[in-house]
């Protein structure tokens, strides 16, 4: 029997819809037919027509740019859930969100995080707020000494206002080797940024490469930041056992900016200062070339002898001197902003 025009047309029509619906291996119907103008199967149902049916926007000719193939449907380049030409998901990692570009999975870190050792198996690994090793980048490095605060090396800028003070004197003594350190307890006034701490230094014996260096601590004991003052002439001269004059801050100005402390309103603190340099010798009545000159009967005649001032009437009542819990105050201002 030979076929009519018409039966042949629909025998075509359905070999071609067949043919189409094979390679769209996600479909579970069949296309009722097509109107004016489709090419085949459709992306979107031509209802009633289509019975509900959508079929993948790949069986109408491929998928548009910036997206492609995956199950039957298209995705875009950069979802992170069918990423590339297996479609595979990509995992998130510790501090990090995952990411695609269209062929590899990737890791995007967070705000304040780096990943420094290039390990996608840790993730963002690095605290780039506060790694002084890694300050707001990876591998930007701070100098020795100084904390990484808020991803910036240091926290510099402008000297804090007073908070706790005791500028009066009664007395004073030398910080050598044979006295050992001194040191101050005090209870923040304020919350912020402890900037420096002031004392009334007497310096008549100045020596390049020593320096007064400063140990701030909590109630515990455990470190906080260190400052230092150079014993060098000027600034530092030879005034006596005389009180804090007023107006800003003079040469025992220990600059903490670099170590970033935060003070909490109403917590004990603590500084102590000792005295740092070279070692120094007496040998036969005189010191090392160099150092001091003059007689000397011990190494520590060789050093500079840097003094402070105190009060024996013990008049701050937030703190004590620390040397040994007597009851005296130190002449000392502390700044915090």
């Amino acid at each position: 029997m030979i076929a009519s025009p018409s039966s042949r047309a629909r025998w075509s029509w359905s070999f071609a819809a067949f043919a189409a619906l094979a390679g769209c291996g996600a479909q579970s119907a069949a296309d009722a037919g097509p109107e004016p103008g489709d090419a085949g199967l459709d992306v979107a149902p031509d209802a009633p027509r289509d019975n509900g049916f959508v079929c993948a926007a790949v069986c109408d000719g491929g998928c548009p740019t910036g997206s492609h193939a995956c199950g039957g449907a298209c995705s875009s380049d950069t979802d992170v859930a069918t990423c590339g030409a297996t479609c595979s998901p990509c995992a998130a990692a510790a501090n990090a969100n995952a990411t695609c570009d269209g062929t590899a999975c990737g890791l995007a870190c967070v705000a304040g995080f780096g990943d420094c050792d290039h390990d996608a198996a840790n993730g963002c690994e690095v605290p780039t707020t506060s790694d002084a090793a890694n300050c707001g980048a990876c591998g930007n490095a701070c100098a020795a000494g100084v904390t990484c605060h808020e991803g910036a090396c240091g926290c510099g800028g402008a000297v804090g206002a007073v908070d706790q003070a005791q500028p009066l004197a009664t007395s004073g003594q030398y910080v050598n080797a044979s006295v050992g350190g001194v040191g101050q307890s005090f209870t923040a006034g304020k919350t912020g940024l402890l900037t420096g701490i002031e004392m009334k230094l007497d310096v008549c014996t100045t020596m390049p490469g020593f320096s007064l260096h400063m140990v701030v601590s909590d109630a515990a004991g455990n470190a906080l930041g260190t400052g230092d003052v150079p014993l060098v002439a000027p600034p530092l001269t030879c005034t006596g056992y005389t009180g804090l004059p007023s107006g800003p801050p003079g040469a025992g100005y220990f600059d903490l900016g670099s170590s970033c402390i935060t003070v909490t309103a109403g917590t004990a603190y603590r500084f102590d200062v000792t005295l740092a340099g070279p070692p120094t010798k007496c040998n036969g009545g005189k010191c090392s070339a160099g150092q001091a000159v003059g007689v000397c009967i011990s190494d520590n005649d060789c050093q500079p002898q840097p003094g402070y001032t105190f009060s024996t009437a013990n008049p701050y009542p937030g703190g004590h001197d620390t040397r040994g819990g007597t009851a005296w105050d130190l002449a000392f201002r502390t700044y915090v902003r």
